[in-house]
């Protein structure tokens, strides 16, 4: 069969050589460009928590301010977020703290509403193969000049990954950042260890086939805030385009994926640290 046809073709090497660069005005994302840090909250939790986490956050050096105004949860009783409610309050804390922002649609009744209130709009792990929301997603983020982050499903395979991305760049939109979030394996949750096996030799391979910037997050592909440091360097070493980091103020008490946030002090130290990386390995200035 065609390459064409059996194989994603608008996100490839095949189809650019040169990498495709985000420009969010104060910094850009992908190429040789600096590691792009987003942070915040799993979840909207309120306005004051999360305009000091906003706060937090920024001071900590983080570039983009992310939040989950809705939350897909996995059991129907737990927190499932505010709502339009707290999309209104992450860009009112964004605003404040003059950070583009991120959030999740967790379907196609939400996408225009991200789209309004948010600089990205966020594709999450559960949707990598709700095709038809996909193309919808493509078509509201070319309406209103906004990127999509789209992360890789528990399951999918670095090809699925990839022809999600070809269903949004196929309706136009080819401003995707991608993200890699761990993958379920034997050693999953259960086991008390880990949440999923991460997936950070994905990022070299993805570097091959595709020209879309990628982003890891390690606050999910660990599920454990005391390795989120140490999978950070691995993925900016193994080439990563940035850093996705739940960051809470009082992780313990949070809402929603506690064990898994750090604290903006551990942000900071993340940050310095890549920061030293990055000069050690060339990348950025």
């Amino acid at each position: 069969m065609n390459d064409y046809y059996s194989r994603p073709w608008l996100v490839s090497r095949k189809y650019s050589a040169q990498d495709t660069v985000i420009n969010f005005g104060n910094f850009k994302l992908g190429g040789k460009n600096p590691p792009v840090i987003i942070a915040g909250p799993c979840a909207v939790e309120g306005r004051q928590q999360l305009i000091d986490t906003a706060k937090s956050v920024k001071e900590a050096g983080a570039h983009i301010l992310r939040a989950g105004a809705f939350k897909p949860r996995s059991h129907p009783y737990s927190f499932q977020g505010l709502g339009a409610v707290g999309l209104d309050y992450l860009a009112e804390a964004g605003e404040l703290v003059n950070m583009p922002t991120e959030s999740e649609a967790v379907g196609e009744t939400y996408l225009e509403l991200v789209a309004q209130k948010c600089s990205i709009i966020h594709i999450g792990t559960r949707n990598g193969k709700s095709f038809e929301l996909l193309k919808k997603a493509s078509s509201i983020a070319q309406q209103y000049g906004k990127p999509i982050l789209l992360k890789r499903g528990e399951s999918a395979t670095i090809w699925e990954f990839l022809g999600a991305a070809e269903y949004i760049a196929s309706q136009g939109c080819l401003d995707i950042i991608l993200c890699l979030r761990g993958i379920r394996t034997y050693e999953n949750i259960d086991n008390g260890l880990k949440r999923y096996t991460s997936d950070i030799d994905s990022i070299p391979i993805l570097k091959q086939l595709t020209h879309l910037p990628i982003i890891f997050d390690p606050s999910h592909a660990s599920g454990n805030r005391s390795i989120v440091p140490a999978l950070s360097y691995a993925a900016i070493l193994a080439g990563a385009d940035g850093l996705m980091i739940e960051t809470h103020l009082n992780p313990e008490n949070a809402m929603s994926d506690a064990p898994q946030q750090v604290t903006p002090e551990t942000l900071a130290e993340i940050i310095k640290t890549i920061d030293q990386l990055v000069g050690c390995v060339g990348k950025g200035t």
